[in-house]
């Protein structure tokens, strides 16, 4: 624990925590731009959705604002998706090499580096986007074959 705290283990922990709580922005709106999408090409699905608004919510003006925000959202749904997707792979991309110098820094030696051990920068983000495409694949199977032994044992795959 002390050399943890020495290289100063708690800031790099906070750190990551940070941009990994930062990083959920663009993934919302990727999000948002999935249900838009959805939405869009179901227009009974979006009805339903507004007469739902409408006999739940009391308030006219609320219910209304609401239905136009929905609307908004569908409409937008391009803009937000491609901007949502660009600021997730930046901010992705940045939040490896975060997770990459942290680890290092724990695991290195010796403290300080020297500036001729930087790496050029091309070869840094070039590095770090192959790494998060590659915990993104990794992510994608760990959730394909949770679900598919999820639906292998429900008592509807066994009828």
């Amino acid at each position: 624990t002390e050399r943890f705290n020495d290289r100063l283990g708690n800031q790099f922990g906070a750190a990551i925590t940070y941009f990994s709580f930062l990083s959920m922005i663009p993934i919302m709106m990727v999000s948002f731009a999935a249900a838009g999408f959805i939405l869009a090409s179901h227009p009974n699905l979006l009805e339903d959705i507004f007469s739902k608004i409408l006999m739940n919510v009391s308030d006219p003006t609320l219910a209304s604002t609401l239905k136009n925000t929905i609307n908004t959202a569908v409409q937008q749904r391009t803009t937000v998706g491609l901007v949502g997707l660009g600021i997730a792979l930046y901010s992705g991309v940045n939040w490896m090499g975060n997770l990459r110098e942290a680890i290092r820094a724990q695991s290195r030696d010796v403290w300080e580096r020297k500036p001729q051990d930087q790496e050029k920068i091309w070869l840094k983000y070039l590095r770090d986007f192959i790494s998060l495409i590659g915990l993104l694949i990794a992510l994608i199977i760990t959730l394909s074959i949770t679900c598919g032994l999820y639906t292998s044992r429900s008592p509807r795959a066994t009828r």
